[in-house]
Order: C-alpha cells, then sequence, then structure tokens
C-alpha cells in the first residue's frame, strides 16, 4: 500500500491535491498527511515513520529537510499541476516508471538585497548552484512557498545585460511585471515551463 505525505504554497492547492490524489489511490494507499508551507523536517520524519513518499506541490524542502530527506531514504518529489502529481502516483501504483520531471532544473540564486536605480529597482542576487539563463523560466520562493514565475526581464552582470550567469556570480535581475522580490528570496532556474512536459 502506497503511503503520501502532502505540503502545498496554500490550503486550497492541499485540499484539491489530497481529494485528487484520494481519488486515484482508490483503496490501493492513503495520505497519512498533508499541511502548507515549505516542506520541513517533521514532514521528512513523518514519511520516513510511515514509508511514504513526500509530495510538494508549488514548495520547496527547506535545505535542512533535503539533509534529512537524504539520511533517511525519505524521496521527495515537487510538481507544478495536480495532473502530474496525479499522474506519477498512478505510475508508481502501475508499477511502470514515472514519466519526466516537467522541466529540468539549471541552478538557484538568493536574494543578496534589493537596490533602485532610477526609476527601476534591481534584485541583487548571488548565483548558489547552477546556472541562470536570462530566456529560461525563473520561480520566486519565499520561505519555501512558489510567490512568482516568469522571464526576467533585465538579467545583468558588471553594468551589462548577459544571457548566462554561473556559479558564484553576483547579478542584478528584474522582472517587468513582479516587483515584489525581497531579500531572501531563493530563485529557481528551469528550461521549460510546467505547462510543457516536452
Amino acid at each position: 500500500m502506497l503511503s503520501l505525505v502532502i505540503k502545498a504554497d496554500v490550503e486550497g492547492a492541499a485540499e484539491a491535491l489530497f481529494d485528487a490524489l484520494e481519488e486515484a489511490l482508490s483503496g490501493r494507499g492513503r495520505v497519512v498527511h498533508r499541511g502548507v508551507g515549505a516542506i520541513d523536517e517533521e514532514d521528512v520524519r513523518r514519511a520516513s515513520s510511515s514509508s511514504a513518499l513526500l509530495i510538494g506541490f508549488h514548495t520547496r524542502p527547506t535545505a535542512a529537510a533535503r539533509t534529512e530527506a537524504a539520511a533517511h531514504g525519505v524521496e521527495i518529489r515537487l510538481y507544478e499541476t495536480i495532473l502530474e502529481a496525479v499522474g506519477d502516483v498512478g505510475a508508481i501504483l502501475e508499477g511502470t516508471p514515472a514519466p519526466d520531471p516537467p522541466y529540468t532544473g539549471l541552478g538557484t540564486a538568493e536574494v543578496r538585497r534589493m537596490q533602485a536605480r532610477g526609476l527601476e529597482t534591481f534584485a541583487i542576487c548571488m548565483v548558489t548552484e547552477g546556472v541562470l539563463k536570462r530566456h529560461a523560466v525563473l520561480r520566486v520562493f519565499r520561505d519555501g512557498v512558489q510567490v512568482y514565475e516568469g522571464r526576467p526581464a533585465h538579467l545583468r552582470r558588471l553594468g551589462r545585460e548577459v544571457d548566462t550567469v554561473e556559479t558564484g556570480q553576483d547579478v542584478e535581475l528584474m522582472f517587468e511585471y513582479f516587483q515584489d522580490l525581497q531579500a531572501g528570496d531563493v530563485l529557481e532556474c528551469a528550461t521549460r515551463p510546467p505547462w510543457s512536459r516536452r
């Protein structure tokens, strides 16, 4: 019997995901816990004690949760749509390989501070892993919960526009339609948006 622990960004999403997964399980498994917010150590411990798969929906694990999951062999799967989560769970129940992930992660960055330049405000970021690409999709996570997704309008390094920024480098970044970046936000760069599986 398949056991699941699910975490989502908001209560409505957690409830919708719970209902969809309960239907997909059809008595062949159970959701042992559902919650809201970033995936934390307690979620990992709960999944470990239940031998459960940990599912995140528009949320991400904390660094401590990733360490805990690796130590206890807990698998964490992250999704951007309910359809993907239901499809993967169905594949697991049928014993077939789960579909490819909907996007390929390229890198992450952390917003260090905000800086005004005339009428524009840029986020000063440090690339902490992999690369950021100007034409890729960036997801913004605050306290482990996704708050925005889009492509940056500007990606600047040393005063000029660039296409790629690598690990350890600073970059100035701005979105055209999202002006609420804050210090501490985490940016996740991906090659494809969630609605494009191929």
